[in-house]
């Protein structure tokens, strides 16, 4: 409908001097450019179509979200950008001359856009009626939708990747236990082949042997991986990382001895307390150590060091090993990736998981053939959060 103020000028228009007139058409256009830049500054799409479905306005947002341009010559057609709307019946008999008032249908879906780049969106359309009975039009609005749409899959995703992690994780559990009477099986086997000849000792000794590495080797892929989708609760304690991984160390000092490794250590002096889950931590440092044991076939130098940052106390792991394809690096924290023969892939993912909690974070840093560097940052206890420094906009 018109406004009141319209109506007046209308009724009087023959009467306006030519000053006045101006002053009127000026603030009309004041008015359609402030109206402009408003919804030019909306996220939402906005068109008007008009009876014959030419599209007579869109904003900046609905340009973005279909592609919609001004032609040379004419108005740009809606059906070329929203082919999948009966546009006669959204016009209907509400755009028809004489049709009874409230015969507009109101119609509201969702439409995927491929161009100029996949998207979901929301398409809210209403008749209405800006000129008369013979000049009536269509509002379309368009709401991005992807964001949400994805949010949904990814939450649908999950619920089905917990389901599943619970179902393998209870399958590990009960294979756990038979694991375990294996294993005291196997060690009486190997009792009992004390009291064969020796001929038959040495030929059963050997399978009994390659059983039992096969069961550990089992046993210690099952508690990765109930580590690895079971994190358990933090205990904190105030403890130092340099006792931490000096204990690690010593735990694996026969493996490093028969590998002929040589360690560096270089810890820092008057780290500052830090607390931490002793046990969780610990399984850290071994995994990493283990995995740069594993990196160098014979020999080499394994180093590790510490130092006091203020708000963080830094642990760096390096080794001489054969180090990681730069391809593989992004990839070597997700969960069951592994580039060794026998390897389950899950030490890495509980490394980056057991730092995250504590609210640190892991950084690598190698090239193929000259070794890799682990460097792992844990908040001091002094300080548990830090200002991010705010990114200017693009």
């Amino acid at each position: 409908m018109k406004s009141a103020f319209l109506e007046k000028i209308l009724g009087r228009i023959d009467k306006l001097d030519e000053q006045l007139l101006r002053g009127i058409v000026e603030k009309l256009a004041r008015d359609k450019g402030f109206l402009e830049t408003v919804f030019n500054a909306l996220e939402e799409g906005v068109l008007v179509v008009d009876v014959r479905g030419r599209v007579i306005y869109f904003n900046r947002a609905a340009s973005e979200l279909i592609g919609i341009r001004m032609p040379v010559n004419g108005l740009p057609s809606i059906g070329e950008y929203l082919d999948d709307v009966d546009w006669t019946t959204v016009v209907g008999p509400s755009f028809e001359s004489g049709a009874p008032e409230g015969s507009a249908r109101i119609i509201r879906r969702e439409l995927e856009v491929l161009y100029p780049r996949r998207r979901f969106l929301d398409v809210y359309i209403t008749p209405t009626a800006l000129g008369g009975k013979e000049s009536r039009e269509a509002v379309v609005i368009l709401r991005d939708i992807t964001g949400k749409r994805e949010q949904a899959a990814r939450a649908l995703e999950s619920e089905r990747v917990g389901a599943i992690t619970l179902l393998a994780a209870g399958v590990a559990h009960e294979i756990g236990n038979p694991l375990n009477s294996l294993h005291i099986h196997l060690q009486l086997m190997e009792r009992d082949l004390r009291d064969l000849p020796a001929s038959t000792q040495k030929k059963l000794g050997k399978s009994v042997k390659v059983a039992k590495e096969e069961v550990a080797r089992l046993d210690y892929i099952i508690s990765q991986f109930l580590g690895a989708v079971r994190p358990a609760p933090l205990r904190l304690k105030r403890v130092s990382v340099n006792q931490l991984l000096d204990e690690v160390l010593q735990f694996m000092a026969a493996e490093i001895k028969n590998r002929g490794v040589k360690v560096e250590t270089d810890f820092g002096q008057a780290l500052p307390a830090t607390m931490l889950d002793i046990d969780q931590v610990k399984q850290a440092f071994f995994n990493l150590i283990k995995n740069s044991l594993h990196a160098m076939s014979s020999g080499g130098k394994l180093a590790v060091k510490t130092d006091d940052l203020g708000d963080h106390v830094i642990v760096t792991i390096s080794d001489t090993g054969e180090g990681i394809d730069p391809a593989r690096i992004k990839k070597i924290f997700e969960p069951f990736y592994t580039t060794k023969e026998k390897g389950s892939g899950l030490g890495l993912l509980i490394v980056d998981r057991v730092v995250r909690q504590h609210g640190g974070w892991v950084e690598v840093a190698s090239k193929k053939g000259e070794g890799a560097t682990f460097r792992i940052a844990f908040p001091a206890s002094e300080k548990r959060t830090r200002m991010l420094e705010v990114q200017p906009d693009e």
